[in-house]
């Protein structure tokens, strides 16, 4: 008879395992998986890079760090370098609002994990020591992405530009690139939502600070955004992030569940005291692009019937014409009228 590893060992029990739990039981496995992506998604993530750095920096690092801090904002992450990857677990789920990672706290996991006793003198005295500059984080970032847990990866793309903020740097384009790159190899859809239930990434970065990782999912992740994505990057007025998601296949057609367009929802901002110019810029963008002007939505409106809603309440002030400009509402209609004589702009929709 032959030797069996542990590694198969495992393996056969956990199928037996399943075998015997509950649907409750199944339903509670998945859960904690999602509570483990929702909590990587957010500086989890971050925290993990922090752990990849300290372990670049310091030889003989330890490969398995507890991060069950004393001052109770981290507990029961435990940051293991296994395969060549980096990952998180988490025994027990936690609730992501109570999950906060900072360079004291990783330090200090770091610290009692190589049996070093720690004090606010000792973790700055092994800071300086060690060379923690936040300057060169972006850096290690794009080193780091290779050696990542695919749940990480997940993590960073879903925090966005908020990697920056948390590292104090703005050089977003390499991290993007270097992390969709580590997605491929590790054929992860950024197309689909990371947790069931919640949007998917790219509607996460459809904003324009997200811009990079957006483009870089697409172009270089092959992510296919939905048109859910398609419809927040209009909502955040974000014309690249619209072109770019048009490029990976979506309909400039697409409809929203009331049945609205694109062209509805770019108008309803073009009559708003808060981001006329912005959406009169997209109205003009999406024109341009070739989206059909004669649609009407769920209230039987064309987005130009809003537009000329819009000047009508500037001229008995229900609308600030310093917010809302009237010549510039007027001069939109004239524009899409000039579409609207033009059949061959909808070309390709």
């Amino acid at each position: 008879m032959s030797k069996i590893t542990i590694d198969q060992l495992r393996q056969v029990a956990s199928v037996a395992h399943r075998r015997e739990m509950s649907d409750r039981e199944i339903e509670q496995v998945a859960r904690m998986r999602a509570d483990r992506l929702a909590l990587e998604s957010g500086p989890g993530a971050a925290g993990l890079l922090y752990v990849s750095r300290m372990a670049s920096l310091i030889d003989g690092f330890p490969s398995d760090i507890d991060l069950m801090c004393k001052n109770g904002h981290l507990k029961g992450a435990f940051f293991r370098f296994r395969d060549g990857k980096w990952g998180v677990d988490y025994p027990v789920p936690n609730r992501a609002s109570r999950f906060v990672v900072s360079w004291t706290t990783v330090l200090e996991g770091a610290m009692r994990a190589m049996s070093i006793d720690g004090s606010h003198a000792v973790l700055k005295t092994v800071r300086d020591h060690v060379g923690w500059n936040f300057e060169t984080l972006a850096d290690d970032i794009v080193a780091a992405a290779a050696g990542l847990h695919r749940h990480s990866v997940i993590g960073l793309f879903g925090i966005g530009h908020d990697i920056g903020h948390v590292f104090g740097f703005r050089n977003l384009d390499a991290v993007a690139v270097a992390l969709a790159k580590a997605a491929v190899a590790l054929d992860v859809n950024l197309g689909t939502p990371a947790i069931p239930g919640k949007a998917d990434i790219c509607a996460r970065l459809a904003n324009r600070i997200d811009l990079p990782f957006l483009e870089a999912m697409i172009e270089v992740g092959g992510a296919k955004p939905s048109v859910e994505a398609l419809f927040s990057a209009v909502y955040a007025h974000n014309i690249r992030g619209v072109e770019a998601i048009l490029s990976a296949g979506v309909s400039i057609g697409s409809l929203g569940k009331d049945g609205e367009s694109l062209l509805h929802v770019a108008a309803s901002s073009a009559v708003s005291e808060r981001h006329s110019d912005d959406g009169i810029a997209m109205m003009k963008k999406l024109a341009e692009l070739g989206r059909p002007l004669d649609v009407v939505d769920g209230n039987g409106r064309t987005a130009m019937d809003i537009v000329k809603d819009g000047i009508a309440r500037v001229q008995i002030g229900e609308l600030d014409p310093e917010l809302v400009g009237q010549e510039e509402l007027e001069g939109l209609v004239e524009f899409l009228s000039g579409f609207q004589l033009k059949p061959e702009t909808r070309a390709g929709v």
